[in-house]
């Protein structure tokens, strides 16, 4: 699996590789000379759409331009050119605010974190280890999953 960074243009992108459980890095506010040297000292393979910033010798074959402006483009030239594989059973296993991979956890742990009609009609929860916040499968994922469909053009 690719270990991935998004640059500060490429968020959306960086949230719909979490979505689906790709391992992205992204800061909306980083300087070009911090993301080149955390791209180096991670391992990580930087997506970026600046050109200055992918013709950079310290980043060669460790960066992938993405050359379009919408979503839809850029998510498949990220699957193209790094050959990933989409994997229905990955879908929402990272937190969608830091990329932590996401732990299930019982119900009555957070029963008063969640609104009580959730908790009485969702039975299976995952929280995130790193930021603490709380997710479940409720009718927000099926729009999610119809809005990937259409991005993957499943």
């Amino acid at each position: 699996m690719e270990h991935l960074i998004c640059d500060a243009m490429l968020g959306k992108l960086a949230k719909w590789l979490r979505i689906l459980g790709f391992d992205t890095l992204y800061e909306r506010e980083i300087k070009d000379e911090k993301l080149t040297e955390k791209t180096g000292k991670t391992g990580r393979i930087l997506l970026t759409a600046d050109r200055r910033l992918a013709v950079r010798k310290i980043l060669r074959g460790k960066v992938i331009l993405i050359n379009s402006f919408f979503l839809k483009e850029q998510l498949k030239e990220t699957i193209e050119k790094l050959h990933l594989q989409i994997r229905g059973e990955k879908f929402f296993s990272r937190c969608l605010i830091c990329n932590s991979p996401l732990l299930p956890i019982c119900k009555e742990k957070i029963k008063n974190r969640v609104p009580p009609y959730v908790y009485k009609t969702i039975s299976s929860f995952s929280i995130c280890p790193l930021c603490d916040k709380i997710y479940w499968l409720a009718t927000h994922r099926e729009r999610m999953i119809s809005r990937l469909e259409y991005l993957l053009e499943v």
